[in-house]
């Protein structure tokens, strides 16, 4: 599978944005298939599931758009898979630590960036919690 870099604003992604259930979701104006009809899980063989962790690793945006439309459930969920793909995705933690936080989940969001901060030498993520432990 090869992935070519395009740089779209997520306002575009998000222009024509139809969630018609069942019958599937689309985007950026009916050109992106988000979740085909037949489609209700994702379920990846191993040459698929390689190609979104590729994906996520060179940090191209699985995500973004559902946040950006305020379908932060829809966002959460997504992040989560991404994280759980790739534990050591700083964006994919940072996404779902923003997603969690404006859903008013601050105790999940917390223990996500302790999470992140075990594994990883995110100085982003230290910051974020050093932030948050000074407000308390």
């Amino acid at each position: 599978m090869n992935i070519d870099l395009k740089e779209i604003k997520a306002r575009d992604l998000t222009n024509g944005y139809e969630d018609n259930e069942e019958d599937g979701v689309l985007g950026y104006s009916g050109k992106l298939d988000i979740r085909p009809p037949y489609q209700r899980e994702f379920i990846y063989k191993d040459k698929q599931r390689n190609a979104v962790i590729n994906t996520i690793t060179k940090d191209f945006p699985l995500n973004v758009m559902y946040w950006d439309m305020g379908k932060l459930e829809a966002a959460e969920k997504e992040f989560r898979q991404a994280v759980k793909l790739n534990q050591d995705s700083e964006k994919s933690s940072l996404g779902l630590f923003h997603v969690l936080w404006d859903q008013d989940k601050k105790d999940e969001a917390i223990e996500e960036m302790k999470r992140f901060t075990t594994i990883a030498k995110s100085e982003d993520c230290k910051a974020i919690l050093k932030e948050i432990s000074s407000k308390k």
